[in-house]
């Protein structure tokens, strides 16, 4: 019976030791899986990062591009130069972290063809913008078409990567929810097992009770050891990981102490982990819920200030935002009237966290330095940190915030995740102000050129009064002739009364002659005080068009090209006015040089090609001249011509074709330039009609086709100037011929 009873403890205390083995390995095991799940979840994190990086690089680079092709400046060049070798250092990264997936190595070499190609379009525009050439459509379109394909490879990347963030993301809950399983069956069954070998035990010792105060001992010291394994068990499945064996109850386990105090302290670390990264993530959330919206800057910084006091215990804090070189004060919580209201850059702990970009944390603080500047119910602070607000790498405001319970490290790492997401929050709250501003000074400008148009008409209609009163006064010195020839008795009489007259209508004649010359002279000077503050809108609404910031709804998109398609239409017809004005005023100067006709050909067909194909329409350009390559006239005013005549053919031709013929003239000493088109046609009792300033064929076409009327009116003047003409010949629903003669 001894041997049985000496066997029933070994086989107890044996499975009781393996048990606590298996159990410690399986709990090693699971954590090291834990781990290993945790490891790919940030590798995927990293992908994901890699991927946003490589798109942003060549939106920089596409947005560099975009700038110097508008205005032809090197600066605008700074974010493409180097762009190329940014964007394939991220992607070259994105393939050596998916080397163990086949799927995203193929998805890698699309990325980075497309990724070549797309440099190659931006820098061939580039090299087209250097070597003066024009950038069409087509070519901004081919290169819209590339960074559209280029968004969506990367795109399918990242569904991806999310799809595996999923299936990793599943797997690491499985590894977190697996180690209290195992710690609970390992307790029930070393239950399970010292509840049967200690009835074994009590039996066999009530038949031996010579054996009974050896054996109770034993038995003493084996419950103490099972109840402080039990409880160990009990306090880890319940989630308190932070359970230590005492010195006295290490020299009761022995060897079974220090792996148990070991798992007890890994499953804390995991689970520790995964709470603080579960806090952030909340909170990171729960403030961009906050953010969302049209707020005006101090409503956001309010929203923002309040929820960062709140998830991070803090008691008092404030916002400044980065405007003019100074840090302004967006909002405050708990901060007295005394409060200093704004910052210089390097001025204090605030000015130097702006100017560094650097978090600054005070712990400890003397209440004296503090409590003068915030009110906390008579409770002193004894922590403050200084976080900057960053907006692509830039530091654009400042958030400061107290507490008198001190700041724990997770408390820091949400502050510093942040700073990124509430610095894009103040820029948008910013850009969105600016935005409104500018409007409502677009809108007071535009109100002023309408008024100074106002005054313009009236003093047209001013104008054809003095003219029809002129009229007046010489059909009344006619009747006065006729009267003469009648009544020689009183010829003296009447010849001084013509002489009168005469003198009269010299002196209205002169001052017709005066007030046409002030009128010229006003509408030149109206013309250039006008295209000052015109270009600034033009300028405003193809800023505000391209959206560089990515923070206009389509709305406001539509409203800022309407108002640039406006202000371009206006600046046309300044520039017409400018032109007829000097026509009137005699001071237009042509400047002579030899001019290659194949030059002016290739300038018309550069320029008006992209327009007639946008229409549908065919557009030809031919010459005819024999004997002769070149002529001497104004280039730029013989081009003006062309354009008002072709630019005519192609809005009133809704399909068919337009053609420049260039010929020689019956007249050895011109050449003519034919603008043929299949359009409207204009009836014959208005070829003379066109001609004049401010018509029209008639009030339908001015309705449905636009125009102010002053093309050919100036076309003509201005072939007048170069010694030549214009011939029209036309058709209702058949088209017209324009021909410009020009001599060589």
């Amino acid at each position: 019976m001894k041997k049985s009873v000496t066997l029933s403890l070994r086989i107890g205390f044996g499975l009781s030791l393996l048990l606590l083995i298996i159990s410690s390995v399986l709990s090693y095991t699971s954590i090291q899986k834990l781990l290993f799940n945790s490891f790919w979840v940030d590798h995927t994190g990293q992908v994901l990062q890699s991927l946003e990086k490589t798109i942003s690089t060549m939106k920089d680079a596409e947005t560099g591009q975009r700038g110097y092709l508008l205005t032809g400046r090197q600066e605008f060049l700074e974010p493409y130069n180097g762009s190329y070798y940014k964007a394939l250092n991220e992607i070259n990264k994105v393939q050596n972290l998916t080397v163990d997936n086949p799927r995203q190595q193929r998805n890698v070499k699309v990325v980075k063809s497309i990724l070549l190609n797309r440099m190659t379009i931006l820098k061939s525009l580039i090299d087209k913008k250097n070597g003066g050439k024009t950038v069409t459509v087509d070519d901004l379109r081919q290169g819209k078409a590339n960074m559209d394909a280029l968004r969506q490879a990367i795109r399918i990347m990242e569904n991806e990567e999310n799809r595996l963030m999923v299936l990793r993301s599943a797997r690491l809950r499985n590894s977190a929810s697996l180690t209290p399983a195992l710690i609970i069956a390992a307790a029930i069954l070393s239950f399970l097992i010292t509840g049967f070998f200690y009835i074994r035990i009590t039996a066999d010792l009530s038949r031996r009770n010579h054996l009974l105060q050896d054996l109770k001992a034993q038995d003493d010291m084996t419950q103490k050891r099972i109840a402080l394994l039990s409880n160990v068990a009990d306090q880890i499945a319940s989630g308190n990981y932070a359970i230590q064996f005492t010195e006295q109850e290490r020299g009761m386990l022995g060897a079974f102490a220090f792996p148990l105090n070991k798992m007890a302290a890994d499953l804390k670390m995991v689970f520790d982990r995964l709470s603080a990264s579960a806090w952030m993530q909340s909170g990171i959330a729960g403030l961009n819920d906050k953010m969302v919206g049209t707020k005006n800057l101090s409503d956001l910084s309010g929203e923002v200030l309040r929820y960062c006091l709140a998830y991070t215990d803090s008691q008092a804090g404030a916002i400044y935002s980065l405007q003019g070189g100074k840090l302004h004060l967006q909002n405050s919580y708990a901060l007295s009237n005394s409060a200093q209201q704004q910052f210089d850059l390097g001025e204090g702990l605030i000015g130097q966290s702006a100017m560094d970009g650097k978090t600054r944390l005070l712990e400890n603080i003397d209440p004296e330095l503090v409590t003068t500047s915030y009110i906390l119910e008579g409770l002193n602070v004894s922590s403050m940190v200084v976080v900057p607000l960053f907006e692509n790498r830039q530091v654009r405001g400042v958030m400061e915030l107290l507490t008198i319970n001190g700041f724990k490290e997770k408390q820091l790492e949400f502050l510093q995740l942040i700073s990124h997401n509430v610095g894009i929050g103040l820029v948008g709250a910013q850009n969105r102000q600016q935005l409104k501003e500018l409007l409502e000074e677009l809108q007071v400008q535009t109100e002023e050129l309408q008024l100074q148009r106002t005054e313009m008409e009236g003093i047209n209609a001013e104008l054809v009064g003095h003219g029809q009163q002129l009229q007046a006064s010489e059909e009344e010195l006619r009747v006065q002739q006729e009267e003469l020839q009648q009544s020689n008795e009183e010829l003296e009489e009447r010849n001084r009364m013509i002489n009168l007259r005469n003198a009269e209508i010299q002196q209205k004649s002169d001052e017709i002659e005066q007030s046409t010359k002030y009128k010229s002279e006003f509408m030149a000077n109206m013309s250039h005080e006008l295209r000052t503050p015109l270009n600034s809108i033009l300028l405003l609404s193809r800023y505000l068009s391209e959206n560089m910031q990515q923070n206009m709804n389509a709305e406001q998109l539509e409203s800022a090209g309407i108002i640039n398609q406006a202000g371009n239409g206006l600046l046309v017809l300044i520039d017409d006015l400018l032109d007829l004005s000097k026509i009137e005023a005699g001071k237009m100067e042509l400047e002579y040089e030899q001019v290659r006709i194949e030059d002016i050909l290739d300038h018309m067909g550069a320029l008006f090609l992209p327009i007639s194909r946008e229409k549908k329409l065919e557009f030809k350009v031919e010459t005819h001249v024999k004997n002769r390559t070149d002529l001497e006239t104004d280039q730029v005013r013989l081009e003006q011509i062309l354009k008002n005549l072709i630019s005519n053919a192609i809005k009133f031709t809704n399909q068919g074709t337009v053609s420049l013929i260039v010929r020689d003239a019956a007249n050895e000493s011109a050449i003519e330039f034919v603008v043929t088109d299949t359009g409207i046609g204009i009836p014959s009792d208005k070829h003379g009609l066109i001609f004049e300033a401010f018509k029209q064929a008639d009030g339908a076409t001015n309705r449905h086709y636009g125009g102010t009327g002053l093309g050919l009116s100036i076309s003509r003047e201005l072939a007048k100037l170069l010694g030549g003409q214009i011939l029209l010949e036309s058709t209702v629903n058949k088209g017209s011929i324009f021909t410009l003669s020009v001599p060589v």
